[in-house]
């Protein structure tokens, strides 16, 4: 006879944003129902069938992430672990729902009632994702691949330690991502090594048509409207993907929240800050001052994951390694353009001579197209390499800020942590009060971009 079980009261929980809903588990379906007039939304109800799509359980410490994405919405909860538990328990208590319940971590699911062994099939999902260094390394090299002559021993490279990652991680359904990013890694090493074949024939068989033009002796190629729009259409897809790379990581780490936020994707809208990203932007070049924005800052909570320090550096440094990556991989387009131009009899490349990085090319079809495209992806080189040198900078809000106060002594750390809150102000103190001492910061990055821009010069002829 099976015990009785003790009535599920329905709790009011507050989501990511603030908002107050009450959750109840009936028996076909879950309903969340809007708990105050804050939320101008009306109650959702998950039916049964639907509780593996759309239902995740994260443990985070002694709280857990409940994440809901409906489809046309997603709602995350972090709530203590036993209200966690006590709605696993009600929704186990449904006829066969051990089935339809949402895949959940072993943590959760060994702390409530035994679970059927559908629920403990290999094929659930993780709550999230376990993450090594060797994919990481994997796909970093991979992204080099295409550099003439070496990128054949880079390439290689790559695509033995992705094949080794995915032989050792196959088993293990946790490891889920780490194969994800094996093959993503041997996809861009096969593409980077035809790139780096290509590239390495036109070197050896013919030599860029290129010309030189002062900008003061060629006045058409200045900033305009597309100039522009591709300046921006480049800068925030590098702050997508940077702000995606924190919160995967994030994720990666053990600490759900920012995907149950829905920041764990590369849609603009989703890390875009009306003021930061837009507007502070705008009155700010026209104003006639120096131009800089922010994205959303991904929101995380790392307290009691394992190896705190460690996560937090991570997860600070991901964002500038995910521009360094496109960067690279901006680079390996610009080459196999380049390469394939320079082996098309009569076409001719103008460059201006001073800093701006502006393109024509002349003798083929679509050219202006070929040159917009070449003057997107140098934008993207640059603006990425840039981005990623800036953010190391140890000055907060930078994420450079984070990996100092957690790799230096405990003093600079409780020195950050406690100037952290005037990060912004005295950011902005530093940019208008002390330029130059910015560009003593900047010095490396500066120094670096310009040997990058003699790099693509050199490699893509561009």
């Amino acid at each position: 006879m099976d015990e009785p079980t003790q009535a599920f009261q329905p709790p009011t929980w507050t989501d990511g944003q603030g908002r107050s809903w009450q959750i109840d588990a009936d028996p076909n379906a879950i309903v969340l129902s809007p708990a105050d007039a804050q939320v101008e939304t009306e109650s959702i109800e998950i039916p049964q069938s639907e509780w593996r799509q759309t239902i995740t359980f994260a443990p985070s410490g002694s709280r857990v992430v409940i994440h809901f994405d409906t489809g046309h919405q997603e709602i995350g909860f972090m709530v203590p672990m036993e209200e966690a538990k006590s709605l696993f328990a009600a929704m186990k208590q449904r006829d066969a729902l051990g089935a339809s319940a949402p895949p959940v971590h072993s943590t959760l699911e060994h702390a409530a009632p035994a679970a059927t062994s559908q629920t403990r099939s290999k094929r659930a999902t993780p709550a999230w994702p376990k993450m090594t260094a060797l994919p990481i390394v994997a796909i970093g090299l991979a992204s080099f691949s295409f550099v003439p002559i070496v990128g054949f021993l880079i390439g290689a490279a790559a695509i033995v330690l992705a094949v080794m990652v995915k032989r050792k991680s196959r088993d293990n359904p946790a490891h889920l991502h780490v194969r994800t990013i094996a093959t993503i890694s041997i996809y861009i090493a096969v593409v980077g090594l035809l790139i780096s074949a290509i590239a390495t024939y036109a070197m050896f068989n013919r030599p860029p048509n290129l010309s030189f033009l002062k900008a003061e002796a060629y006045r058409e190629l200045e900033w305009n409207v597309g100039a522009v729009i591709a300046a921006i259409v480049m800068i925030i897809i590098a702050l997508s993907f940077h702000e995606a790379a924190h919160a995967i990581t994030a994720w990666w780490c053990g600490d759900g929240y920012a995907k149950s936020l829905g920041r764990v994707t590369l849609n603009p809208m989703s890390h875009i800050d009306p003021f930061g990203t837009v507007l502070l932007p705008i009155v700010l070049a026209y104003a006639g001052l120096p131009v800089f924005g922010y994205a959303r800052p991904v929101p995380v909570q790392l307290g009691n994951v394992p190896n705190y320090r460690r996560s937090q550096i991570l997860v600070a440094a991901a964002g500038p390694f995910s521009n360094i990556l496109q960067a690279a991989c901006c680079l390996g387009l610009m080459t196999l353009i380049g390469a394939l131009l320079s082996l098309v009899p009569g076409v001719e490349v103008f460059h201006l001579c001073d800093f701006q990085p502006f393109v024509e090319v002349r003798g083929i079809a679509g050219a202006k197209v070929i040159g917009g495209l070449a003057l997107m992806l140098k934008l993207g080189f640059l603006g990425n390499l840039f981005l990623a040198f800036f953010n190391m900078i140890p000055l907060p809000p930078l994420d450079g800020s984070w990996i100092a106060e957690h790799m230096l002594p405990n003093s600079m750390g409780r020195f950050y942590a406690a100037i952290r809150p005037y990060g912004m102000f005295i950011f902005l103190a530093m940019i208008y009060g002390f330029p130059d001492l910015i560009f003593y910061f900047l010095i490396p990055a500066i120094e670096i971009v310009g040997w990058a821009r003699e790099l693509i010069f050199r490699v893509s002829g561009f």
